[in-house]
Parts: C-alpha cells; sequence; structure tokens
C-alpha cells in the first residue's frame, strides 16, 4: 500500500503543480560535492514550500562557499520564490558566470527572465490587514482588486479555522491577462493549458490566475483564487509531498469557504457529468491524475477527475468532520506516513476507505440537466477577443438541441433589433415550448424582452430555473437583479451582482446595475464608486 502512495507522489515538485523546472544537479556534476549538495536539500526544502529551512541553509552556504555558483543558484531561486525576480536573474547570472553552467541553473534562469517579462511591469496592490500582495496588470485589472481583496482575506480566516492554520503574510497573488500566459510563468505547456482548460495555478510560493476579461463569458474567478489558496494553505502547512488526488479533493471542496458557508456542493454541470461517467464507468483513477489535472486529454476529463475528487472530501466530511482533515494533514507535517496517518485519523486503512467511497460515489443521486448547454470555460488567445456587447443580446444559440427552437430565437432576436418586442416574445415563448427552461441564451433573452415590455415579475420567472441549472452564466444574474430593481427591491438585488461580478466584472452593465442599486439605497458613497467601475471597464475589457 505504502508503494501505490509513493506512485502517486513527485520526488521534488509539490504535486499539484506539474514537474519542476530547475533541477539541482547532482552532487558529482562538477566540483563541490558539498557545495553541491548543500543546494540540492535548500531547493528540496523550496519545492516544499519550507522557507524557514530553505532560508537557513541558504544563510549557511553563504558564510561557507561565498563565491560558490552553488551559493549563486540557491539565492536566485530563493528569490525567485520570494517574487524578487530582478535580483533572481542577477543571481543566476552571477551562477552561470562563476562556471554553474549547468542545465539545472539554465533553466531556472530561463523561467526567471520570462516571468519578468510577463509581470514586471505589473503594479502591486497590498490588501487592507497586509496578507495578500496582488500584482496585476495596471489600469485594465485594477477593477478586479475589490472583489479579489474580500474573497483572499475571508479565504485566509476561514480556511484557518477549517485547517488550523494561517500562512505567513503577505502572500503574492499575480494577474495574468491570458491563460497562456502560464506557460510563460511555469512548466506547462501551451498544448496543456488549451487541452485541459487550465486557468490558475499555484505554484513557486505564489497565485497564479488568469483574468476573467480573458474567458469569452467571464468564470467563477472568485472561486478560483480561494482554490489556489487552499493549495497554499496545504503545502505551507504539511511541507511534504501529497498525492495529487488529496491536493484536488482539497482544494475542489473547501474553495468556496470563503463565502462563510459550509455547505460545500458541486455546480450542476459536474454532478450531471459525473452522473454521466460514473454511468459509462468513464472515471479517472488517480495514477491517470498524476502529476497533474493540467496534463489530463480532455477538459471534460479534467472536470470529471475535479468531480470525482469533491466527493472524497465530501464523503470524509459527512462522516468524519472537516476536523478530520485537519488531524490528518498534521499527522503527516509531523512525520507520518499518508497510509498510516489515515489509518491513525480514521481508524480503517485506505483500501477499505476507497471502496466504501466508490460505493458512495456510484450512490450518488444522479443529476442531469435538461438540454445540452456547454458550461466549459471558452479561453482566448488574447484580450481584444472580448465580446464587446453586455448581457442585454444573446452571445450565442449553443445547446438549444432544436432546430425549430434556434429558429425561434434567431427570429426573436431579429424581431426585438427592429423593436417589435410583442413578435420577439412570441418566438421566444415558442422556443421555451420546445425545449423547456434551462437555457440560459434562451431564458435571458426572454428576460430581457420581458424587462422592455415592463413585465418584471415574468423576468424573474423566466430565470429562477436557468440560475440553479447555470450558475455559472453571469447575464442570468445581472438580468435577475435587474427585474429586482424594476420591481423597487434593491437589496435583494445586490447578492445577484454579486454573482454577476464573480464571473464577468467587465461588462459595464453590472456596475450600471450596482450604482441604481446603491442609489435606490440611499448609500451615495456606494453609487459613486460603482460609476467609477463602471469607466473602468471600458479600459479593463480591453
Amino acid at each position: 500500500m505504502r508503494a501505490w502512495f509513493a506512485s502517486l507522489a513527485i520526488t521534488l515538485a509539490v504535486v499539484w503543480f506539474g514537474l519542476t523546472v530547475a533541477v539541482v544537479p547532482a552532487a558529482h556534476a562538477q566540483p563541490g560535492v558539498a557545495e553541491w549538495t548543500a543546494a540540492r536539500d535548500a531547493s528540496e526544502a523550496m519545492e516544499l514550500s519550507n522557507y524557514a529551512v530553505a532560508q537557513d541553509l541558504l544563510l549557511s552556504m553563504e558564510a561557507l562557499y561565498p563565491d560558490h555558483p552553488a551559493v549563486d543558484y540557491v539565492r536566485g531561486k530563493y528569490q525567485f520564490h520570494m517574487g524578487d525576480y530582478a535580483d533572481a536573474l542577477a543571481s543566476l547570472d552571477l551562477a552561470l558566470a562563476r562556471g554553474g553552467n549547468l542545465e539545472g541553473v539554465m533553466q531556472l534562469r530561463e523561467l526567471v527572465a520570462s516571468t519578468l517579462a510577463v509581470v514586471g511591469e505589473f503594479e502591486t496592490y497590498t490588501t487592507a490587514n497586509g496578507l495578500f500582495e496582488i500584482r496585476y496588470e495596471a489600469g485594465r485589472d485594477e477593477i478586479l482588486l475589490p472583489w479579489a481583496e474580500e474573497t483572499l482575506e475571508s479565504a485566509w480566516y476561514e480556511l484557518g479555522y477549517d485547517l488550523g492554520y494561517w500562512p505567513e503574510p503577505p502572500i503574492r497573488v499575480e494577474i495574468l491577462p491570458r491563460a497562456l500566459l502560464l506557460a510563460q510563468v511555469s512548466s506547462l505547456s501551451e498544448e496543456a493549458i488549451r487541452t485541459s482548460g487550465t486557468i490558475a495555478l499555484c505554484k513557486y510560493n505564489k497565485l497564479m490566475v488568469t483574468s476573467p476579461r480573458a474567458t469569452a463569458r467571464g468564470y467563477n474567478w472568485r472561486d478560483t483564487i480561494s482554490h489556489e489558496y487552499v493549495h497554499y494553505v496545504v503545502s505551507h502547512l504539511v511541507h511534504q509531498d501529497l498525492p495529487i488526488w488529496l491536493h484536488e479533493a482539497l482544494a475542489k471542496y473547501l474553495e468556496g469557504r470563503w463565502t462563510g458557508s459550509r455547505n460545500m456542493v458541486m455546480d450542476p454541470s459536474r454532478e450531471d457529468l459525473l452522473t454521466r461517467r460514473v454511468a459509462a464507468d468513464a472515471l479517472i483513477t488517480f495514477e491517470q491524475m498524476h502529476p497533474s489535472m493540467a496534463y489530463l486529454p480532455s477538459a471534460e476529463d479534467a472536470s470529471t477527475a475535479y468531480s470525482q475528487v469533491f466527493t472524497i472530501s465530501e464523503y470524509i466530511v459527512a462522516r468524519r468532520g472537516v476536523a478530520a482533515i485537519r488531524d490528518w494533514l498534521y499527522a503527516v507535517r509531523d512525520g507520518m506516513e499518508l497510509e498510516d496517518a489515515f489509518t491513525a485519523t480514521f481508524g480503517e486503512s485506505f483500501p477499505v476507505f476507497e471502496r466504501s467511497w466508490m460505493s458512495y460515489l456510484r450512490e450518488r443521486p444522479p443529476v442531469e440537466i435538461p438540454g445540452d448547454f456547454d458550461d466549459e470555460i471558452e479561453l482566448l488567445v488574447a484580450p481584444e477577443e472580448v465580446a464587446e456587447g453586455s448581457a442585454d443580446t444573446a452571445p450565442d444559440d449553443g445547446g438549444l438541441g432544436s432546430v425549430q427552437a434556434r429558429d425561434h430565437l434567431h427570429l426573436g432576436e431579429l424581431l426585438r433589433a427592429r423593436g417589435l418586442v410583442q413578435g420577439a416574445l412570441d418566438e421566444y415563448r415558442r422556443a421555451e415550448l420546445l425545449v423547456g427552461t434551462a437555457n440560459p441564451i434562451l431564458q435571458n433573452a426572454l428576460a430581457v424582452v420581458l424587462l422592455d415590455m415592463q413585465q418584471a415579475e415574468q423576468a424573474l420567472q423566466a430565470l429562477t430555473d436557468v440560475r440553479g441549472w447555470h450558475p455559472g452564466f453571469y447575464p442570468s444574474h445581472l438580468n435577475y437583479a435587474r427585474a429586482l430593481l424594476e420591481l423597487q427591491r434593491p437589496q435583494e438585488a445586490l447578492p445577484a451582482l454579486e454573482l454577476a461580478a464573480g464571473i464577468n466584472p467587465f461588462d459595464p452593465a453590472v456596475h450600471e446595475a450596482y450604482a441604481t442599486a446603491w442609489q435606490a439605497l440611499g448609500n451615495e458613497a456606494a453609487a459613486e464608486r460603482a460609476r467609477q467601475y463602471r469607466q473602468q471597464t471600458d479600459t479593463g475589457r480591453r
């Protein structure tokens, strides 16, 4: 059993990141066995997020071997992990100049130089409590800061209570304008990013998250930041290699804890996918998940894997509570083997648990979403590809299934564009009779025309089902809030607008609705802030 666990772990890199880029050369690679052995130990400590040990080793090396390239290498890697990219580059250049022209040094130098090219001109924002240092593209992603700050600082407190650990601040976060830039600041390839739909990473002592403006419809970026922060907490708590399925089981399950909720549930789209894959006996094995979900052959496989591991934590918490997870992690941190720590914590061997979990997984109530709407995140190659339209117009007619329904939707759009709102409503209703109320494209088109006709109550009804089936489609939340504002219910509109902003804060209509809500509630300062955000979106969406 222990060998099985070991086969799922990476020797140096913390597992969910992917393969380590800068590998410390073997002690026999060049003269100076003691120096390179010390460098290897320091590098391993950094890969395990044990920076106190790494710093002590570096200080000792600087005292013992002040002019050796191994010291320059370790100093450069440490500076890189601390976010001091220019200094790291200088240290690595010095290592090469002193004869440390080894593959590992060159690889790390290339990564540092590439990272500096991407984020070197970013602005830095430190959150109010000093817990997080957020780096972002000036003038574009600045609008994300208020929501990012709230998410991260809430996650710091809530996850600290769950896992019994609060990392030492400041914690670095880098918001990247395009997902494919992850290939320049990590060991992932562009092909792996495109194939798996990877949009964020936790690696090199920082969180790296793609801006929602780099996707076609936005995405749940607040939960994504929190997801990566769970990885950060676990790695800094345990200082051990953990199998990828365990890391992702914790991160996926706990990513929503920043909201304060303890009722962790999967989106219906993931439940639907899991239902289909269980029925087809096409689940992803733990071995296939190794060394990273990003290397799975398709986005659907990656989504399946995330859905599966979510149910591991779900099952543990249902049986033992979240404290059992905390106890397991602490036992591993204190030196127990993963298998032994599991048995000591849960009172059963992992093979026994795995069999009971698989039975639980297969017996969970099936969820089937009506229709074929695709909830997958669509990555954009460049931010200028972001559509200029707001939630007023349907971006496509995907997932309607029925050709007749698509024809009715298209005709309704043409009629509405000509101001013939009653005719548009009739066409949308005909499409709805054919496909039901679960398609977000159709239901938002219907809600918008109902708002045009000042039928706000019916607009709310049109969106009720689809907001539950497809919570990641932000126009549903925006139009729901608009209907509430029409009905003079601004306080109820605010949570819906929070959901919309948590997916696509670059739509000016979100901030226009915010300003209306705050104005109606008599909060002029908040209304003015929303109007300022509205102005920023003209820059931020480009």
